[in-house]
């Protein structure tokens, strides 16, 4: 995707969350959801990420897509809460978003005009990249949970994401990256995500399997004592219709 094509689609409101189930493994309820980009085209087909959010990171539109993205979920979310329905919303954000100086204003707007409860969004925060300024990071994420907000670290075990930064930041949540679980019949993988499990209990942090997608996965990520799961065993991502016919199920 060009860079007209992307502005043009934050300009018109084409960008839109889809959503995916974050499920307690032990009951099976679901407790929250994902938000994902997507932009609708021509027909109403939804675009994959992968098409503009390079685009987007290349241009600095990040906080442009987040915005629009926010105020969309935290609106659909409210409504829920308002129809009975108490889930939070995990929204991700790049570690160079959650560095920056603006982004508690741009949360918190979008969180006082939608008059979404606070304690209802989650962040998660993807390290495709390494922080610049990771003192910025922290005091952003500190000054989220003073507000309430929760944060996660999203697809641990790859890249920048490890042990050791899991004691930096101050998360409630560690997302284990879906590699480790798509493959859990090699040893080195099992062990992995065992050791991830044992290391956040200690801490008193959750976890949570990414790629779920199968009864033995789920087996496996009971036993270790994992705590919740998300894959296409749930749900893929889906729309706003979608994930509300599903949550009537």
């Amino acid at each position: 995707m060009n860079l007209k094509t992307l502005t043009n689609a934050i300009k018109n409101k084409k960008i839109v969350p889809f959503y995916m189930p974050l499920v307690d493994l032990k009951t099976e309820r679901i407790l929250g959801l994902e938000v994902l980009a997507r932009i609708l085209d021509e027909d109403g087909n939804a675009i994959s990420p992968l098409r503009f959010i390079p685009v987007a990171e290349k241009h600095n539109l990040m906080h442009s897509i987040t915005k629009a993205l926010l105020e969309q979920a935290c609106a659909f979310n409210n409504g829920l809460f308002h129809d009975g329905i108490k889930l939070k919303i995990a929204l991700n954000l790049s570690s160079k978003q959650i560095e920056d100086n603006e982004i508690i204003e741009i949360i918190t707007n979008a969180l006082d005009k939608t008059k979404m409860l606070y304690d209802l969004l989650e962040i998660e925060v993807t390290e495709n990249e390494d922080f610049d300024n990771i003192n910025n990071a922290i005091k952003n994420i500190d000054e989220l949970k003073g507000l309430g907000i929760e944060t996660a670290i999203d697809d641990f075990g790859i890249d920048f994401a490890d042990f050791n930064r899991l004691e930096q930041l101050p998360v409630t949540k560690v997302k284990i990256d879906a590699s480790y679980i798509f493959e859990l019949g090699k040893s080195e993988n099992k062990e992995f995500v065992k050791e991830v499990v044992k290391i956040a209990k200690k801490m008193k942090v959750r976890t949570l399997a990414e790629g779920v997608n199968t009864e033995e996965q789920i087996e496996f990520l009971k036993k270790v004592g994992c705590d919740m799961g998300q894959g296409f065993y749930y749900g893929a991502p889906m729309s706003e219709d979608d994930i509300l016919d599903l949550l009537k199920k």
